[in-house]
C-alpha cells in the first residue's frame, strides 16, 4: 500500500515544489520512504510514498524497464504473481527486484493498453510510456484503491487523496452542484467526487492520455469474460421459489459448495504477508469470522485479531467476537469508543477520510487502523466485500420479496431499509414520491428519504431537482457495460468510465436481486464503504486492509449460484453460510447481518459529546453556507423529546451534515 501523486503539463515546465507537496501530504500512506521521476522535459512528474510489504528492502518506486522507456508505481498488492513474472522472464525480461509494481513495466512492453487485464489483486497504478509520451493509470475492478483526477489550467493532476491534488496545486473547495446531489442521495455521483474539479477514475479502467486526447477502456469486460465465462449457475432460480422450495442438495450445489470454500481458502493464503507482520479484523460477524478461522488454519496458528467495541454498543458485537477469538485462541485487542472520544476525534477523522458519513462509525474504522498500526502491523485482513458478492445486506431480501428480521430493521431502518412512504418534510405527496422511487433498488428509497432530511437542514436547493438528477445520473452509470469511448481533449473530460461490470444473463425473476446488487456496489460500496470507511482510515495509519471476499477466483465461484440462491428461506449469504460448514461453529454461521454502527448519538435520553459538537459545528456563527442554521436548531430541540424511531430517523442526516461541514473547517480551510 502506497501514496500515488502524478502530475502533467504539456505547455509549462512543472514546479518540484508542487510534487514535493503533494509527496509529503501521502506520508501517512507510506511512511518507509518516497521516491520521484521526471521526465527530460520536466513536462511529467510522478511521485510515490512507499508503505514497504513486498520486497521491503528492494521494492522502491517509481520504477523503470531495462532500457527506462516506461516508468509505473503502485498502490495496493498483486497476488499469485510466481507465473507473471516466471512469463516474463522467459520471454526475456530482466527483474532486478521482488516488487509487484515491477511486472507492470513489463507487462504494459507486452500489452499495452491490456496490461492489466489478467492481473489479480487490489490496486491503482500510474505509468507513463516515454516513447509515445502517454500517462496511463488504472484502478482494481472492485474500486478498493482510489485514485483522483484534476486539471488547473493546463496541469492535470492524479493522487491517492484529494488532499495531496490540493497540496500540488489544485484550489481546494467543495462543488455546490455535486454537494446538492450528493445531499439528496448520500454519496457523490458516479463521475464526481464533493470537491470542485476532482473526479475518481472509475474503477476497473484504464486511462491512457496523450497530447491529442485520451481514451478510457473497461477492464471490467475482461475480467467478467475470463471470470464468468462457462459458469453454471446453481439454486433456485426464483425468489418464491428460495423461500418455499424444500433444500436442493444436489452433486452440483454440493460442488459449488466446495469450490466456493477453496477459492475462500486461496484468497485468505495469498493475502497473508510474507515479509510484515498482520492481523484481523474481527466483528461479531460471519464474515470476519470466517477470515479469522481461515488465517488461522492457513498459518496453523490464529493471528492477532482486533476488534471495536463502542460504549452502549446496542448490538453486543464485542461479545460474539470476543467468543470467536476464544474459539480460535487468537490474541483478541480491543479497541474501546466512548461518546468522548467519538466526539474529540470525528473531526480529524473527518479530514482524514474525505467524506461525509451517516454514522460515527468511521471514527470506528479509523482507531480500529490506529491500534493495529500501534500494535507493529502492516496488513489487516478483513471481511468487506462478503455482502456485496454473497448478497448479504437485508435491502436484498426486501427485493426478493422476502422479510428481514426485527433486529435488522430495527438497526438499518431509514440506512439501508426503506421507510413506507416520504418522509413529511419531503413536502411531496406519495404519488410523486411513488413516481421518483418506482422501480428503484429499496435501499436508494431509503437514501432519499435520508436525503430529504439532509435538504430540510440544509440550503442546498430543491430536493426533488436535486434527487432526479442524482438519479438520473446513477441510472445512466450503472445501465453502462462498456466505458470503452474516445475523449476529444486530454483537458476536457477526466475520464469518468461511467459505468459496471458487465454481467452474465440470468433468468429474469433474478434480474431484481442483480440490478439492486450493481446500484449498490457502484454507489454505497464503492463511493462510501471502501473509500470513506476504508482506504482512506486505514492507510491514515499505514495500514493496508486486504479483502479475500473480493478475490477474482471468490466472485467466480459465487458467480456460480443464481442470485436468489443467496437469499434462500430468507436467510442472506445462504452457499457463503453452507461452504464454510466445518470452518465455523454453527452458531457463528448462523448469524444474521448486523450493521457496524457506532452508538447513535441520538439516542441517549441525555444529549452526549457528539449532539453537543453537532449543536456548535452547524448552529454557531461559523456553520458553512449550505447549513440552515435556524433549521437544525429547531430539530435538535425537537429531539430532545422525540420519540425513538424519530430520533433513529434524524441521526443519519444529522451525521452527514456534521461530518461535511467538518470537512470544509478540516480539509478545505
Amino acid at each position: 500500500m502506497c501514496g500515488l501523486i502524478a502530475l502533467w503539463d504539456p505547455v509549462a515546465p512543472l514546479s518540484r515544489g508542487a510534487l514535493d507537496a503533494g509527496v509529503d501530504a501521502l506520508r501517512s500512506r507510506g511512511p518507509d520512504g518516497s521516491g520521484q521521476w521526471w521526465s527530460a522535459a520536466r513536462d511529467v512528474a510522478l511521485g510515490h510514498a512507499r508503505l514497504a510489504i513486498v520486497d521491503v528492502t528492494g521494492g522502491a518506486q517509481p520504477i523503470a524497464n531495462e532500457d527506462g522507456s516506461v516508468v509505473a508505481m503502485l498502490n495496493g498488492e498483486l497476488y499469485d504473481t510466481a507465473g507473471l513474472r516466471a512469463g516474463l522472464e522467459a520471454r526475456g525480461h530482466r527483474l532486478r527486484t521482488r516488487c509487484d509494481a515491477e511486472l507492470l513495466v513489463h507487462l504494459y512492453e507486452e500489452l499495452g493498453a491490456e496490461f492489466a487485464d489478467g492481473l489479480r489483486g487490489e490496486f491503482a497504478c500510474v505509468l507513463y510510456d516515454v516513447t509515445r509520451r502517454r500517462l496511463v493509470a488504472a484502478r482494481d475492478r472492485d474500486g478498493v484503491r482510489p485514485l483522483y483526477l484534476a486539471r488547473s489550467g493546463t496541469t492535470l493532476r492524479l493522487a491517492s487523496t484529494a488532499r495531496a491534488l490540493f497540496a500540488a496545486g489544485h484550489a481546494p473547495g467543495f462543488s455546490a452542484d455535486a454537494l446538492s446531489r450528493a445531499a439528496a442521495l448520500q454519496y457523490p455521483g458516479p463521475s464526481e467526487t464533493l470537491f470542485a474539479g476532482i473526479t475518481p477514475l472509475a474503477a476497473g479502467a484504464v486511462w491512457l492520455a496523450e497530447r491529442d486526447g485520451v481514451r478510457v477502456r473497461s477492464l471490467a469486460r475482461a475480467w467478467a469474460d475470463s471470470a464468468l465465462g462457462g459458469v453454471t449457475r446453481s439454486g433456485p432460480a426464483d425468489a418464491r421459489e428460495a423461500q418455499v422450495a424444500p433444500r436442493r442438495v444436489t452433486r452440483l450445489a454440493t460442488a459449488a459448495h466446495a469450490q466456493l470454500r477453496a477459492a475462500l481458502d486461496e484468497a485468505v493464503r495469498v493475502r497473508i504477508p510474507d515479509e510484515v507482520s498482520f492481523a484481523c479484523a474481527l466483528s461479531g460477524g460471519l464474515d470476519s469470522s470466517a477470515v479469522l478461522a481461515l488465517a488461522t488454519r492457513a498459518r496453523g496458528v490464529a493471528p492477532p485479531a482486533f476488534t471495536v467495541r463502542f460504549a452502549g454498543d446496542l448490538q453486543c458485537e464485542w461479545a460474539l467476537a470476543a467468543d470467536t477469538a476464544r474459539r480460535f485462541e487468537a490474541p483478541h485487542h480491543e479497541v474501546a469508543l466512548d461518546a468522548v472520544a467519538l466526539a474529540d476525534l470525528l473531526p480529524r477523522v473527518t479530514r482524514d477520510a474525505e467524506g461525509s458519513a451517516i454514522n460515527a462509525h468511521v471514527v470506528g474504522k479509523w482507531a480500529l487502523a490506529r491500534a493495529v498500526a500501534r500494535a507493529g502491523h502492516r496488513v489487516l485482513l478483513c471481511g468487506e466485500g462478503a455482502d456485496e458478492v454473497a448478497f448479504g445486506y437485508p435491502h436484498f431480501l426486501v427485493d426478493a420479496g422476502l422479510a428481514p428480521t426485527d433486529q435488522q430493521r430495527a438497526a438499518l431502518g431509514g440506512a439501508m431499509l426503506a421507510e413506507t412512504g416520504p418522509p413529511a418534510c419531503a413536502g411531496v405527496s406519495s404519488d410523486l414520491w411513488g413516481a421518483l422511487t418506482e422501480g428503484l433498488p429499496s435501499f436508494v428509497s431509503a437514501k432519499l428519504a435520508l436525503g430529504a432530511r439532509i435538504h430540510a437542514l440544509g440550503r442546498f436547493g430543491d430536493f426533488v431537482s436535486n434527487a432526479r438528477e442524482a438519479l438520473g445520473r446513477w441510472a445512466r452509470a450503472v445501465d453502462r457495460v462498456d466505458v470503452n469511448e474516445a475523449k476529444p481533449s486530454a483537458f476536457d473530460v477526466c475520464g469518468s468510465g461511467e459505468g459496471t461490470a458487465a454481467i452474465s444473463p440470468l433468468a429474469p425473476a433474478d434480474d431484481v436481486l442483480e440490478r439492486s446488487r450493481a446500484w449498490w456496489r457502484a454507489s454505497a460500496f464503492e463511493r462510501y464503504i471502501l473509500s470513506t470507511l476504508g482506504d482512506a482510515v486505514e492507510l491514515a495509519h499505514g495500514v493496508e486492509a486486504r479483502p479475500p471476499f473480493l478475490d477474482r477466483e471468490v466472485q467466480r465461484a459465487c458467480a456460480a449460484f443464481s442470485p436468489s440462491a443467496f437469499v434462500y428461506q430468507g436467510v442472506e449469504k445462504w452457499p457463503l453460510r453452507e461452504a464454510l460448514t466445518g470452518t465455523l461453529p454453527d452458531a457463528a454461521r448462523a448469524r444474521r447481518k448486523q450493521p457496524f454502527f457506532a452508538s447513535p448519538m441520538l439516542l441517549a435520553e441525555r444529549p452526549g459529546p457528539l449532539f453537543d459538537l453537532a449543536q456548535a459545528t452547524l448552529t454557531g456563527a461559523r456553520a458553512p453556507a449550505f447549513v440552515d442554521r435556524a433549521a437544525v436548531a429547531r430539530t435538535l430541540e425537537r429531539l430532545r423529546t422525540a420519540t425513538l424511531a424519530e430520533r433513529r430517523a434524524w441521526e443519519g442526516p444529522l451525521m452527514w451534515l456534521l461530518t461535511t461541514a467538518l470537512l470544509e473547517s478540516e480539509l478545505l480551510a
